[in-house]
C-alpha cells in the first residue's frame, strides 16, 4: 500500500486539529506547521501569542522564505514510516514545496462558516483562542492577506466540518478509502 500524506488548511477553528488527532487515530503521524513555528520562536524568546506569531511569521518567511515551515517540517516527513498529516498549510507555496516531495499529497480544506469557527475557537482547550469577535475578524483577514483562500481554493478535496464528531469520522474514512485506492483528482 502507498504512504499517504494529506495536508490541513481551513480558516481558524475549521476543526484541522481535530482531524489530525482523527487521522492519527488511523495510524498517521501528525506533522503541525504551528509546532514548527512555535519551536522557532521559542528558541528566539519570543511569546506564542497570536499577534507575535503573525510578526514573527511575516518576518521568517521574508528572510527564509515563504516556504520556510514546509522545508522544516519536510525533515519529519522524511523519517516517518508511515502515512502522515500535515496540518495548518496556509500559502500556496508552503504545498508546492510539499508537493516536490511527493506529487500525490492530498490537499484536504475544511469548510466551516465564520459564526461556528468563531463558537469554537471561544471554547478552545488549546492553540490560539479569543473572545473578541473583532480579533477573530482581524486573524481572518490576516490569514486571506498571506494566501489562505488560494490554498484552500486549490485544494483537491473540501471537507465540511459542520456536523457530529461522527459524521466527519465518517467522512474521513470514505476519504482515506479514495485515497488509498485512486491518485488525487486534478
Amino acid at each position: 500500500m502507498k504512504k499517504i500524506i494529506i495536508c490541513l488548511t481551513g480558516m481558524p477553528g475549521s476543526g484541522k486539529t481535530t482531524v489530525a488527532e482523527i487521522l492519527k487515530s488511523r495510524g498517521f503521524t501528525i506533522i503541525e506547521l504551528s509546532s514548527e513555528l512555535k519551536r522557532l520562536m521559542n528558541i528566539c524568546g519570543t511569546p506564542f501569542d497570536m499577534k507575535s506569531r503573525e510578526v514573527f511569521t511575516v518576518k521568517l518567511k521574508k528572510a527564509f522564505g515563504r516556504d520556510i515551515l514546509a522545508k522544516l517540517a519536510a525533515e519529519a516527513v522524511a523519517r516517518s514510516r508511515g502515512n502522515v498529516v500535515i496540518s495548518g498549510v496556509r500559502n500556496t507555496t508552503e504545498i508546492s514545496y510539499i508537493r516536490t516531495l511527493n506529487p500525490d499529497v492530498a490537499m484536504i480544506a475544511l469548510s466551516v462558516p465564520k459564526g461556528v469557527r468563531f463558537e469554537r475557537i471561544i471554547h478552545r482547550k488549546q492553540g490560539i483562542k479569543t473572545h473578541d469577535y473583532r480579533e477573530f475578524e482581524w486573524r481572518d483577514r490576516r490569514n486571506v492577506a498571506l494566501g489562505m483562500l488560494q490554498v484552500i481554493r486549490s485544494a483537491d478535496y473540501t471537507l465540511s466540518n459542520t456536523g457530529t464528531l461522527a459524521q466527519l469520522h465518517s467522512d474521513l474514512d470514505s476519504l482515506l478509502r479514495k485515497l488509498g485506492s485512486t491518485k488525487r483528482r486534478k
